[in-house]
């Protein structure tokens, strides 16, 4: 409407400044002889047609009425021009009428069109209030979705009643005093989310996703969409409160992660109490056999107890490495447990821990294998640790292959890491177990009638000894035919005055223990 006025106004001006100076002789004043007035009209002829086709090919490309109206009317003005120039050149009677004729057709038909435009406007408009009706009915009858229209300049222009009670707004509070209230009930939305909103909306005109409040702690679902009503650009917002909804979800997830936790630490306690049964039943049938044999044949007493003798050291092993587990999970879960660094030649220290498991393993007709493309390589590391880590993946390897099967393992080293690998070609892990197997608890045979023992403890101490490390751990099996894990440590020393590298012994009874539960070594 504003435009309109504006070129209304212009238009009268023009028309008026036009007069005046023609009235005074200040335009137009060589037009008075033939040629002056030829030119002038030619100029008109070319100006109008250039119009004329600018407005017909607008009128073809968008489907306008109106631009088909303005060429038409122009197009008239042209031929007008045109038979000025004729007549001008040619004395004839009824070109001056039909020079005047053709001038009021162009009037007409752009008057006509005019009115017609007009006509089909009101029409649209009252089909657009109608539409509007029906949406802002659908709008205040939805029972879930606030719905906010905006216009091109952030006013609010309309909010449906799901929306005013979730701000608590009363009915009869005008559109301009809610937009200040919701200008400060949206004041927790991060600057950084609003960016967002913002440099999404401007691209392609939409913008769909989750609001966090911060200072409330509510959690919106959100969607923005540019939609023109009638002429004007508004912008229509539609969200959802899904606090209680993602607290709902949460809570279930938090349930669920407890109930497997209870399940783990259910099975947990069998598995335990099941590893500290059998020695203790080995303990107590010993015993009572020593007692026996005590009572009706004291002589050979000293015979039978050195025929039981491996058997009570074993179980004592067993229930010891038992418990120094569960200890040391427990210190590494509080943080009580703190990497000892030293630089170590780490091939000797891998090297001669491997080796002196050879004779154990010899007992299950087992080959061990060690291979290393470094002969020497001092790194820091805490020894025990790494001890610790690499007896246990070899007790597994000789505890899960058969007899004369094949256990290696192997060294090399890169610009960043040293790599340590385990092989076997046991019975392997089986594919759904390799994603939880450094879990703690986690047994690929869970029964008690299984032929391994252990409590599932180990390769989550083997994971935390080379985290402590600074190193990493990985595990490769198809699940059939054989396990690899792979070592690797970081490819660097301590600095320092007084730090000497070191070669690492090994301790036999370290090796005894971590062997323990291996029945077929002790035979």
């Amino acid at each position: 409407m504003k435009n309109r006025i504006k070129s209304i106004l212009i238009t009268i001006a023009i028309a008026t400044s036009f007069g005046l100076l023609k009235h005074h002789d200040i335009l137009f004043t060589t037009f008075n002889d033939v040629a002056g007035f030829v030119s002038y009209n030619i100029f008109l002829t070319i100006f109008y047609g250039a119009i004329s086709v600018v407005y017909l090919k607008k009128s073809l490309d968008r489907s306008e009425y109106i631009y088909s109206v303005i060429s038409a009317s122009i197009f008239f003005f042209m031929l007008k021009a045109i038979y000025a120039v004729v007549g001008a050149t040619k004395a004839l009677a009824n070109v001056k009428l039909l020079s005047i004729s053709i001038t009021y057709i162009g009037f007409i038909i752009l008057l006509g069109g005019i009115i017609c435009e007009l006509l089909l406007s009101i029409r649209k408009n009252k089909e657009l209030e109608n539409e509007l009706t029906v949406f802002k009915k659908i709008a205040d009858e939805s029972r879930y979705s606030c719905i906010l229209i905006y216009d091109e300049y952030k006013n609010l222009k309309y909010i449906n009643s799901v929306a005013k009670q979730y701000y608590r707004i009363k009915e009869d509070i005008e559109c301009e005093d809610i937009n200040k209230k919701l200008i400060y009930e949206n004041q927790g939305i991060s600057k950084e989310k609003e960016k967002e909103i913002k440099d999404h909306f401007l691209q392609i005109g939409y913008w769909k996703g989750k609001i966090d409040i911060e200072e409330t702690g509510v959690t919106i679902s959100c969607s923005v969409q540019k939609i023109y009503m009638g002429d004007m650009k508004n912008v229509v917002v539609i969200f959802n409160d899904i606090t209680d909804k993602i607290r709902t979800k949460r809570s279930l997830i938090e349930y669920e992660k407890m109930k497997n936790q209870e399940q783990v630490r259910n099975e947990f306690f069998a598995n335990i109490s099941h590893e500290l049964r059998t020695p203790l039943n080995i303990f107590y049938s010993t015993i009572q056999l020593l007692d026996l044999k005590n009572k009706t044949n004291p002589e050979k007493f000293n015979e039978i107890y050195s025929s039981h003798k491996q058997c009570l050291k074993t179980n004592c092993q067993r229930m010891l490495r038992l418990i120094n587990n569960i200890v040391d999970i427990t210190k590494i879960d509080v943080g009580f447990i703190k990497p000892k660094f030293v630089n170590s030649d780490i091939v000797s220290l891998v090297e001669n821990i491997t080796l002196s498991v050879v004779n154990y393993a010899q007992h299950k007709k087992i080959n061990i294998v060690f291979d290393t493309e470094i002969e020497e390589q001092i790194i820091k590391c805490d020894e025990d640790m790494m001890e610790r880590a690499m007896l246990n993946l070899l007790s597994n390897a000789i505890k899960f292959t058969k007899p004369n099967g094949n256990v290696l393992v192997n060294m090399y080293k890169d610009e960043k890491w040293v790599h340590i690998i385990v092989k076997d070609d046991g019975m392997g892990i089986p594919l759904e177990m390799q994603g939880t197997i450094f879990e703690r608890f986690v047994q690929n045979d869970k029964s008690l009638t299984r032929l391994n023992e252990g409590s599932g403890i180990g390769l989550s101490i083997v994971q935390s000894a080379v985290k402590l490390n600074e190193g990493e751990i990985y595990l490769d099996s198809d699940g059939k035919n054989g396990t690899e894990f792979e070592i690797l440590l970081p490819n660097k020393k301590l600095e320092g005055e007084h730090l000497d590298d070191r070669i690492y012994k090994v301790d036999v009874s370290n090796i005894e223990l971590e062997l323990s539960d291996i029945y077929e070594l002790y035979i």
